[in-house]
């Protein structure tokens, strides 16, 4: 749509990678923000947290500034269309606090391809490692860096797993399901003793 492309204008152009979410410690955004040197692309980080000024501070280190942009925390609208304008998007978690990632499953109901970490969690559930994307070792730039540039620089591949992604998700997750499975997950949370 016009948006995505008013976006991908914005970026600069070039290739896109996308990380949505909290700017938490277990998200891994240390480890992309090193990774991204070795990246043909351009990151933008959508959301917002408590990381944030530790984030700017190394993406200025690594002398990021025009190739990392931190696009704040869009309406729903917004978001869509960074979905659509992104050529890959990036889950880099370290943390098996990652427990499923929501936002993997947006992004492949939108037909991106995935590169997530191996936690031993639900992430690779939703991800499948060479079909709807590629899954890598938490906490390792450098196979970050090397699965990315792999997507980036084979237009075929991204399209061939944005569709099995986006089969996936509708699969997967459809609407109903996936409101009755996330209700049962808050249950399950809010009936927990608080440690």
């Amino acid at each position: 749509g016009a948006e995505a492309a008013e976006l991908r204008a914005r970026y600069g152009g070039g290739p896109l990678v996308l990380f949505v979410g909290r700017f938490r410690h277990y998200k891994g955004l240390q480890v992309l923000l090193r990774a991204m040197p070795r990246v043909a692309a351009t990151l933008v980080l959508v959301g917002g947290g408590d990381q944030e000024r530790e984030l700017r501070r190394l993406h200025a280190e690594l002398g990021l500034e025009r190739r990392v942009h931190f696009a704040g925390s869009p309406d729903e609208r917004g978001l869509l269309a960074h979905y659509r304008a992104a050529d890959v998007f990036v889950l880099p978690s370290v943390r098996t606090t990652e427990a499923f990632g929501l936002v993997l499953i947006e992004a492949m109901a939108s037909g991106l391809p995935a590169v997530s970490t191996e936690l031993g969690t639900g992430t690779s559930f939703v991800n499948r490692h060479g079909e709807t994307g590629l899954v890598v070792p938490p906490r390792d730039p450098d196979a970050l860096a090397e699965a990315l540039n792999r997507l980036l620089g084979d237009p075929a591949l991204r399209r061939a797993m944005g569709d099995a992604g986006r089969r996936r998700a509708h699969a997967l997750f459809s609407t109903r399901r996936m409101v009755a499975e996330t209700l049962a997950v808050y249950e399950e949370v809010v009936a927990r003793p608080s440690r």
